[in-house]
Formats: C-alpha cells, structure tokens, sequence
C-alpha cells in the first residue's frame, strides 16, 4: 500500500489513536475500487459488506421512505469514511450511497474489520468518537427539520455583492451556496437577485418554471413549505434549493425591495442558511437584502480600481444603511492569473482583517461553469474549491451560533 494511503489514514480520527505499525496492518487489508459519477455503491437494505474511505471524489447518502421521498443525509469527502453504521451493528443499509463525482475508494470489508474492533480498543474509541459527532450532528438536522416544518427556523442571511462585473462573483456565490449544502442538506437555499442577467440557474445546470416577479409580497408572506417548494427548483445533486428573481430582463423593474423583504422572511423561517447573489448594483431589491442580511461577503478582485470600488461599497454600507462592520467579510478573488494586490493590502485599505483570499483555480473553474457542475463538488481540491469550501464552514459555525441565540 502507497504513502499516501497511510497518510490518508493517519489523518482520519477513527484511526487517530493508533501507531505505524497497527495502521500499515489496515492498510494491507483494504482494497481500492473506481466508481464512476452517479453510480451506486450500496443501497438502502442491502447487506453491510463493508466500510469505505474515500481516497478521491464525493459521495452522497440519501434515505427513501415508505412513500418514495428522498431524504439526502450527508455528503462525504476525501479522509472521510460511510457505510460503518450497517458493518458495526450487523443491520441492513439504512441508506443509499452513490458517487456525485468519479471516485476512488478503499473498501474493508466486514469480516476484516469485525476482527480489527475485536482485538484494536484504539480503533473502538475512534470509531465511537465519530459515531457520537455523527449522531450529534443528526440531532441538530433533525431539529432544524421540525423546525422547518413548524416555520420555526431563523435561518443566516448572507449576501454576496460585488461593486464591479467581472468579479467571479456569481460563480462564487454559487459555488458558497452549494458547499453549505453539502454541509447542512437540504437546509439551504439561494436566491438569484441578479435581475437582468442572472446565471445562478445556468451554473447549476437548472431551468427554474417561475420567479420572484410573477408573485406579489402579500402572497409571498402566505406561502408556506409546500407552497415555496412550486418556486423553487431543486439541484439535486447538492440538495440547494434555487429561487430566481426574474426569468427575463423585462421583468427586473416588477422586483421591489418589499419582495425581497417578504421572500427573505419566508426563506429564513424555511432553512438554515439563505445565500442571495445581490448583483452589481444598489438599487432598491439590492439594498433591502443588505440591510436585512446577517452577513454581507463584499468581493473584490486583485486591481487598484476594483479597490476603491470596494472601498466606497464599504462606505455606502457602513455610512448609509449602517451595517454593523462585524456582519461585514471580503473576498479578494483572483478569476484570472493575473493582479497586483495582495489579501493583506486588501485587508489596509478596508481597515479588515475579515478578508478572504480566493485564489486562481485554473481552468477547472471555467470548465465546471460551463457544464453546470459546481466545481466544488467536481474538483474539490481545487484551490478555488478549498478556499470556498472553508468560507462555507465558518459561515456554518456562524449559523449555528445564530441559530443557537435565536432559541
């Protein structure tokens, strides 16, 4: 086995309390596997023949009840292992697995591990350890769920505005959105207030049946999870749930601010996090989402000129609709090799240390745009990808504090 896999085994905390010699043991018994995008690797009632560890890709588990509703519980990433619950208890697969990219994984199977947790207590605690953060975490699902229900949720509001085209801003909002669900499923939403030329939909690869223009605020406020869901479109293969705000540029004037306010109401009673892609301009519908969002993600790209932009847009939400500055983060992002400025100049002229840099990621970005296929679930390695992908994680802790607070 290579050095790569005893890294990757290392790293993981179901083997974090063993030495050299225990873990190169594991790593004679496991077995690597391709799985092609979309291909099933167990399904619900199946056998436990065995756990997985994910050397390369994303895998997806989703639940189906008795009524044929899909549930999507958990995604999973390289360094993360699926498929132990039905190998620990001798039960049947209460889940589907499936791959969401091409994958790679290493395969133990039952009869190899049962004998490892027999004669390993370290890899016991480290199996227990997992099993508690996983049962805690399916607490929490569960309790936004009910609260979804009940419209009891008051979900983060983030909003992502750039003060100049070109930005990679959709691309990022988008990406950010997607990468919040694959860490809460199903309890994500974003909205697209881009109201001449939005692209959330074509970079989901989504053909959305209505938008925010064809309904009135008072209807809006009426709606309830039922309801909601015949105005937005699902992406499945992340669980994000995608409201448009116009379906042509005509229809931008028919958007006010008291849309906003209303759907934002309503979104936020309905799911854990509200992601909304504010465009390039402050007017009406823009501003109303500003002043009413949690977090406000100004991005800013690498030029002398897109700097000052960002400067007078910090002005504008400091000075004139008085955005506390703790609710406000900038992204210094880099669609392209080329630019001058660095984070930390970034960071002097704003006065912020709350900067992200979201470097170069290559033609992979451009790529997984075109086909409609988020490149943080195709290409999550990517250095795009992971910078995203950790915003993504401190905007989750934010929520949960948020959501912690409002109960």
């Amino acid at each position: 086995m290579s050095p790569r896999v005893l890294d990757l085994l290392r790293s993981m905390d179901l083997f974090a309390d063993l030495p050299d010699e225990e873990l190169a043991k594991i790593a004679r018994l496991l077995k690597e596997h391709k799985i092609a995008e979309n291909e099933v690797i167990f399904a619900q009632d199946d056998t436990g023949d065995g756990l997985y560890i994910i050397l390369q890709g994303r895998v997806r588990i989703a639940s189906t009840d008795h009524f044929g509703r899909e549930r999507v519980l958990a995604f999973y990433g390289p360094g993360e292992f699926f498929g132990d619950m039905a190998v620990l208890t001798g039960g049947l697969r209460s889940a589907t697995a499936s791959a969401s990219t091409n994958l790679r994984v290493l395969h133990l199977r039952k009869d190899d591990f049962d004998m490892l947790v027999s004669t390993n207590v370290g890899m016991m605690r480290g199996m227990l350890r997992v099993m508690v953060e996983r049962q805690t975490a399916m607490n929490t699902r569960l309790t936004q769920e009910v609260g979804a229900t009940t419209g009891d949720v008051r979900g983060q509001v983030t909003v992502v505005f750039s003060p100049r085209g070109g930005a990679g801003q959709t691309i990022l909002t988008t990406n950010l959105a997607v990468a919040l669900a694959e860490l809460t499923p199903d309890r994500v939403a974003i909205l697209d207030l881009d109201l001449l030329f939005g692209h959330v939909s074509m970079l989901l690869d989504l053909v959305p049946r209505t938008a925010l223009a064809a309904i009135s605020p008072a209807a809006i406020r009426g709606l309830d999870r039922d309801n909601l869901a015949h105005y937005m479109t699902k992406h499945a293969e992340s669980s994000l749930r995608m409201m448009c705000g116009t379906l042509r540029p005509e229809e931008s004037e028919l958007v006010t601010g008291e849309h906003v306010r209303a759907i934002v109401e309503v979104l936020r009673r309905q799911f854990v996090h509200v992601v909304i892609d504010a465009g390039s301009r402050f007017n009406e519908p823009t501003l109303a989402a500003l002043e009413i969002a949690d977090q406000v993600i100004v991005v800013s790209t690498p030029e002398a000129s897109a700097v000052h932009a960002t400067r007078e847009s910090q002005r504008v939400l400091r000075d004139l609709l008085s955005v506390p500055a703790e609710r406000i983060r900038f992204v210094q992002n880099q669609p392209s090799p080329y630019g001058k400025l660095s984070r930390s100049e970034l960071a002097a002229v704003v006065g912020s240390e709350q900067v992200v840099e979201v470097p170069f990621g290559g033609e992979e970005v451009t790529k997984a745009g075109l086909s409609g296929f988020p490149v943080v679930m195709g290409h999550s390695a990517n250095p795009t990808s992971r910078a995203i992908i950790g915003l993504a994680r401190e905007l989750e802790q934010t929520g949960r504090e948020l959501l912690a607070l409002a109960r």
